[in-house]
């Protein structure tokens, strides 16, 4: 999966509409610089051996940005809805809990 931001969409329509041979090309650059964003098989498949999980999930091509030492993969997190019984503090926490709620007492039953 490839992402354009808005300014490249728009630039891309224009360069399009246009015709000429120095517009397509300009077209063909926006084009290849989304794709390079797109993961090669070995960083999809190195994330999802080291990232995938049941709350985790890679695409099968997801988007990638190459950082200094590394490539950002994109991935998708499962974010639970709160039980509708549990108390603000418990609705409100996003990630595990490791002590018992301060307001309810309640605690994560995985740890």
């Amino acid at each position: 999966m490839a992402f354009l931001s808005t300014p490249d969409l728009r630039k891309l329509q224009d360069m399009v509409m246009a015709g000429d041979e120095i517009s397509r090309a300009i077209a063909i650059g926006i084009l290849t610089k989304a794709a390079d964003g797109i993961a090669d098989a070995s960083l999809r498949e190195q994330a999802f051996d080291r990232y995938a999980t049941d709350e985790i999930e890679i695409d099968d091509e997801p988007a990638t940005s190459p950082a200094n030492n590394g490539t950002w993969v994109a991935a998708w997190v499962w974010i639970e809805q709160p039980d509708s019984d549990a108390c603000a503090t418990c609705r409100d926490a996003i990630e595990a809990r490791l002590l018992p709620c301060d307001e309810c007492g309640a605690q994560d039953e995985d740890e």
